[in-house]
């Protein structure tokens, strides 16, 4: 078992049980985080049974606790990651698209960088010619507010990819 009862790296019908009591006793405020948490715990340990448990809480946290959008949109920002890594560029585009149209209506940001990145990394992977220009625009928003040298060097990549382009 993991230090905290929301941190599980291993699922089986005992810990279910145990999870889910625990978060019936916490406060709702709580629960859409330890939800979100728990399956980020799981969705690392790549294992198929561990997805879909995660998947399984997502959808709860979906369902819940809508109104809670700090981890609603996180959850749709790891889901954009998860899909981008499995090469499904359109179901990765459509999370971060929810993330980003959040954003744009609202005055809370969540990751705006990040998730303009992650929108265009997938008009690249996916070859999307007609979004290019709009990839463009997403790395000039936020190319001076880049801390992570990974997210920085993948600007550059993108960039120069688009200059080759013509964008």
């Amino acid at each position: 078992m993991a230090q905290r009862w929301y941190e599980q790296t291993e699922w089986s019908e005992t810990i279910e049980e145990m999870f889910f009591k625990k978060l019936r006793r916490t406060r709702p405020v709580h629960a859409s985080q330890y939800l979100r948490i728990q399956g980020f715990f799981l969705m690392q340990t790549k294992d198929p049974k561990n997805i879909s448990v995660t998947f399984r809480l997502f959808d709860i946290l979906f369902r819940e606790y809508p109104d809670h959008y700090v981890d609603v949109m996180f959850v749709h920002q790891e889901l954009g990651d998860y899909f981008y890594r499995l090469g499904d560029y359109e179901k990765s585009m459509k999370h971060f698209f929810v993330v980003y149209q959040h954003n744009n209506a609202n005055r809370s940001q969540i990751s705006p960088s990040y998730i303009n990145f992650g929108i265009a990394r997938n008009i690249i992977a996916m070859q999307d010619s007609s979004q290019y220009k709009f990839a463009r625009q997403l790395i000039e928003e936020h190319r001076k507010t880049l801390f992570v040298k990974e997210e920085f060097n993948f600007y550059n990549k993108l960039d120069e990819k688009l200059k080759s382009l013509g964008v």
